[in-house]
């Protein structure tokens, strides 16, 4: 295949509006023209999955895709999510299994309504507290030990606070009704 032919066949796939990219695909054939790579016309993608891929590479593929709804970024090393900041249509974000410890950057999402950090180095959800169109969040395997921030999320449904350093879990989460607060 060659880098036209990619090309062509991702521009297929932006046309469907959801995509799924993984490392084989584009690392190999972009190696060295990461930086032209997101020149392709993405305006249109309201959906991606980039799992497995290398934890710098997601920052270019993503860098222009202001109208993503849903984006998984699934077992690939992150630690650094600040290019996520302009994605203000995201409603679903998947950042499982990776090495973030600074979320700051997720408090103007505003729009989210399912976030999943499950399994990273997160210490501190005070910029959560902003999120109030969360449904779902998923904070399990962590290093979480206030959730005091969470208080204010009256549209949470699904809670999962699991494998924390949460030693008591405040009153106002055993009142509610989340159906996954471990």
């Amino acid at each position: 295949m060659t880098d036209m032919d990619l090309l062509r066949e991702l521009e297929r796939r932006i046309d469907s509006k959801l995509i799924e990219v993984n490392e084989n695909e584009i690392e190999k054939k972009f190696k060295k023209n990461w930086g032209n790579y997101y020149s392709i016309n993405c305006n249109n993608i309201t959906g991606l999955s980039l799992s497995y891929i290398n934890k710098e590479h997601y920052k270019y593929i993503i860098l222009n895709l202001k109208n993503l709804k849903y984006l998984c970024l699934l077992d690939n090393q992150i630690n650094d999510i600040s290019v996520l900041k302009d994605l203000k249509s995201l409603t679903h974000l998947d950042l499982r299994n990776n090495q973030i410890n600074d979320i700051s950057v997720l408090k103007d999402l505003k729009s989210l309504i399912s976030l999943n950090l499950y399994s990273n180095q997160i210490t501190n959800i005070s910029a959560l507290k902003e999120l109030k169109s969360l449904t779902f969040l998923y904070l399990g395997l962590n290093q979480i030990n206030d959730i005091s921030a969470l208080k204010e999320l009256k549209s949470l449904t699904d809670l999962d606070l699991g494998n924390n350093q949460i030693k008591i879990l405040p009153k106002w989460i055993t009142d509610s009704n989340y159906c996954c607060a471990k």
